[in-house]
């Protein structure tokens, strides 16, 4: 689960780079693969 953490820290120092919020559905894809990846 580690690193879903780095995804999330990555995911957040981008926000606060560019200063504006990251298409989620990017975000949720990401988390769909690492579901499955787990799953498998």
């Amino acid at each position: 689960m580690v690193d879903l953490i780095l995804i999330m820290r990555y995911h957040i120092a981008i926000n606060r780079r560019f200063g504006y919020r990251i298409v989620p559905d990017y975000f949720a894809k990401l988390v769909e693969l690492k579901g499955a990846s787990i799953k498998r």
